[in-house]
């Protein structure tokens, strides 16, 4: 891996110090498996959690890089008033991006979550690898969709060092072939204390979650469209997976995935709620 003017720019922060601790907190930290970024304008500033600043309840954008060199962008948030605080990673669906969780953030803020609100690799922001070369969904063979779960054992393994996250408290929200990547993934760390799932699918491009389901043995919550058949009847049957320790919600006229929060309003606030009494 090459860091490219990671003393430059760490020097830097350390001379800025006072200065920014008089605005916000300021946070430093080492991830071996990040590099540092330059700033992205007009929105959020990118960097690495090799040097993490930000203010509590603000969105800092930051990148994990995966282990065949993708960045994958995404947003972190701080709650107020916590100084170790439960992390919720957001996994959105196919063709979309992280912007399809923006009504959750403040919900998850005020339950006391901290919040990583990511791009999947070849979605959003997250379409370069270190190497310079592109990527994109449309491409992918189910090799490269393969790799989701891994891309996300890379962001829980990036977070640990972060101040203000509790990295043995994670709660993972997927949407569709994101549900399937939490369910693979969630099962294979058990740091992961719960997982909502939203319209998974028992295939999605190759993952398969029903072993994963079974094996999960913590809070697993599954909300599903009732007019969403294939996912509706996938939904059934891994609920079925998760034994006692799963819960079931089918809506009526609901759409598929994040779409249901704006179908259903008040999901947002029951799944929110859900992960609260889940993730203690």
């Amino acid at each position: 891996m090459i860091i490219d003017t990671v003393t430059q720019r760490l020097s830097e922060l350390f001379r800025q110090a006072p200065a920014l601790s008089a605005r916000s907190p300021l946070l430093l930290v080492a991830a071996s498996s990040l590099a540092l970024s330059s700033q992205v304008a007009p929105g959020p500033r990118e960097t690495s959690v090799c040097a993490y600043a930000a203010s509590k309840g603000s969105a800092q954008s930051i990148y994990f890089q995966t282990a065949d060199g993708v960045r994958q962008i995404g947003d972190v948030y701080l709650p107020e008033g916590k100084t170790k605080a439960p992390v919720a990673i957001l996994l959105h669906m196919l063709s979309k991006d992280k912007s399809t969780y923006t009504t959750m953030i403040r919900p998850l803020l005020d339950k006391g979550f901290a919040v990583i609100n990511l791009d999947l690799r070849g979605h959003g922001q997250s379409t370069s690898r270190a190497d310079g070369t592109r990527l994109n969904f449309s491409s992918f063979s189910d090799a490269e969709w393969a790799k989701l779960p891994g891309d996300i054992a890379a962001v829980v393994k990036g977070m640990q060092g972060i101040q203000g996250l509790d990295g043995n408290r994670i709660a993972i929200v997927g949407a569709s072939i994101g549900a399937n990547t939490a369910a693979l993934e969630g099962a294979a760390d058990k740091r992961v204390k719960a997982a909502v799932l939203l319209s998974p699918g028992l295939d999605y491009k190759g993952l398969k979650p029903e072993a994963a389901v079974r094996q999960f043995g913590r809070p697993m919550l599954i909300v599903a469209g009732s007019d969403d058949q294939y996912s509706a009847d996938s939904s059934k049957q891994l609920a079925r997976a998760t034994g006692r320790s799963g819960r079931i919600i089918l809506l009526e006229r609901a759409g598929h995935g994040t779409d249901m929060f704006v179908s259903h309003p008040q999901l947002v606030g029951q799944v929110v709620n859900w992960l609260a009494e889940s993730v203690k």
